[in-house]
């Protein structure tokens, strides 16, 4: 849901409320230059037309996220952290990369089992 949420709000160009349901961590930075930052990345990639996650790692209420994305100005990838205390993931951390972007079918996925 979370992930969902990010995209629609990239695409309506919404980085206030991208940068006010992300995590203290994140929101510790100056706000000025992450907008800015994602104005920007935003004018040079465009809209997300389509996103596919191809690997997953996990940590104590982290969870990050490789997506291979198609925009609307050519193919990237998407490596994006989510802090998640309780049952809400909040953005941690996002970096867009230029693609087509792959990973082995074995990349770390997340997998959870029940304690031991």
């Amino acid at each position: 849901k979370a992930l969902g949420v990010f995209h629609e709000r990239w695409n309506a160009k919404e980085f206030e409320a991208i940068y006010q349901s992300a995590s203290e961590a994140f929101r510790a930075q100056p706000k000025g230059q992450l907008l800015a930052a994602m104005q920007a990345q935003r004018s040079l990639w465009g809209r997300v037309v389509d996103a596919t996650q191809i690997a997953s790692s996990c940590a104590p209420n982290e969870v990050t996220l490789l997506l291979a994305v198609k925009f609307e100005n050519g193919d990237g990838g998407e490596v994006i952290a989510w802090h998640v205390p309780e049952e809400e993931a909040h953005l941690a951390g996002v970096q867009i990369v230029t693609g087509p972007i792959t990973a082995p079918p074995d990349a770390n996925n997340c997998k959870s089992s029940p304690p031991k």
